[in-house]
């Protein structure tokens, strides 16, 4: 290395990935700040999505959001699918049909969002709210532009759903079509299963995941180190509950919290539980 000048592949790629992640987390932290000034509009908004965002760049995910992981990238492609999802609904001085499209966006980043980390799938959630919102709106009374949204949601939900099932489809080529097609059997046994996926495979077989595994003696302190975040999540969710019904905010934020909520009872139950430091930095309610 000294003779050549040259320097080798594996630090380079890490250069790359820190570099990635660096450059991720502060836009994401950019990305948050327009968020909750779009949730929470006048000064007291403003001030408040700064908090949001001071508190995002001290998250508990701590180094993970600047070493080369998926974190600070899930976040910012969660953010801002979030941000268009919620000016999709307040935006000012734009059409209907815009506001439309930008329900497409945002499937468009959840999916990409999710295809870097299996959890961007809850992000849906939001998206079939809306589509139910919608759908009962369109029984009571009929019109284009409700069918024209509905149409767009149903876009971002399936954009959101290929995130997760295009990664798999590729696994599925990659180790079990070969041996189909030679004859072979397969070293895997979830290529033979009705839903062939890799992704609940690797979380069985190589983590252990599913429900309750986790809960053992040995696992307490690890519990114990993921109760706060956990507290946090759920404690905010509920917090949500507070603003009126029949407020744009309040609305947002009740959507806003269920994907977070799903995702600590999943990880309380059924996860290695310490990841929520990690898996939570990429939800805004809490911040």
């Amino acid at each position: 290395l000294a003779h050549t000048g040259a320097l080798p592949y594996e630090f380079k790629e890490s250069i790359l990935g820190i570099a990635i992640s660096h450059a991720a987390h502060a836009t994401s932290v950019v990305v948050l700040y327009h968020l909750a000034c779009t949730i929470f509009p006048g000064t007291q908004g403003r001030k408040l999505a700064f908090i949001a965002s001071c508190l995002h760049i001290i998250s508990p995910a701590g180094l993970f959001l600047s070493a080369p992981c998926t974190e600070s990238t899930y976040s910012l492609l969660s953010f801002t699918g979030t941000l268009l999802f919620a000016q999709s609904f307040g935006a000012r001085g734009i059409s209907t049909s815009i506001k439309d499209s930008f329900l497409v966006l945002a499937g468009i980043l959840y999916g990409l969002s999710t295809a870097v980390r299996g959890n961007g799938l809850l992000n849906g959630i939001l998206l079939l709210e809306e589509a139910c919102r919608v759908l009962y709106s369109l029984t009571q009374a009929f019109s284009f532009a409700k069918l024209r949204r509905l149409v767009a949601v149903g876009c971002g939900g399936i954009c959101t759903g290929v995130g997760f099932v295009l990664p798999q489809y590729v696994a599925y080529q990659q180790f079990c079509s070969t041996h189909t097609a030679t004859n072979e059997d397969s070293s895997r046994e979830w290529c033979h299963r009705t839903l062939p996926s890799i992704y609940s495979f690797v979380q069985d077989h190589y983590w252990d995941n599913g429900f309750l595994r986790y809960w053992t003696l040995s696992n307490v302190p690890l519990f114990a180190l993921a109760s706060p975040m956990l507290a946090i999540l759920v404690c905010s969710a509920f917090w949500t509950l507070e603003f009126p019904n029949g407020k744009l905010t309040g609305r947002l934020l009740r959507s806003l919290a269920a994907p977070q909520i799903t995702l600590a009872v999943m990880v309380f139950f059924c996860n290695h539980v310490q990841i929520i430091t990690r898996l939570a930095s990429g939800y805004p309610v809490w911040y």
